[in-house]
């Protein structure tokens, strides 16, 4: 399965995630119910705020935003939402997956959400971390320590 590592953009898997979370989960009442609604949004909207700022850092670093060459990173941004989790941007695409969820509740939905989770974890996450440290070595590794994963 080392074949699907670095392969799908995150951001590509996110939207079709979040089309299948729409397709499986929206019904004609959905902008009525305030309840699903209004925690959604707040949930997505957090998702969106974490994923800009967490590209902007990296950014003002001057290091790369491409998710498929990990390796090419100048710099190991670890400021900021980055204090907190390692992976602010995939963590910003869940929320926003998470937030669809909410005002579409289905468990089809939920079930992409999860999957996207596993998916970036082991096929985009992991390979970015052995790549990122074998090329910051001890300064990544105490980072990893110190910083979970997600949160």
């Amino acid at each position: 399965m080392s074949w699907l590592e670095l392969k799908i953009p995150p951001l590509l898997l996110m939207l079709v995630c979040g089309f299948g979370i729409f397709w499986f989960g929206a019904s004609p009442d959905v902008l009525s119910n305030w309840a699903l609604l209004i925690p959604g949004a707040l949930t997505g909207v957090l998702g969106v705020i974490l994923l800009v700022r967490a590209v902007r850092r990296f950014v003002a670093a001057k290091t790369t935003v491409n998710p498929h060459t990990p390796s090419k990173s100048s710099e190991l941004v670890i400021e900021g939402e980055y204090r907190w989790t390692r992976n602010p941007m995939y963590l910003g695409m869940l929320l926003i997956l998470i937030g669809l969820v909410i005002v579409m509740p289905s468990v089809t939905g939920g079930a992409i959400a999860a999957a996207f989770l596993v998916y970036i974890t082991r096929f985009q996450i992991m390979p970015e971390e052995r790549l990122l440290e074998a090329q910051f070595g001890g300064e990544y590794r105490e980072y990893k320590r110190r910083v979970r994963r997600w949160i």
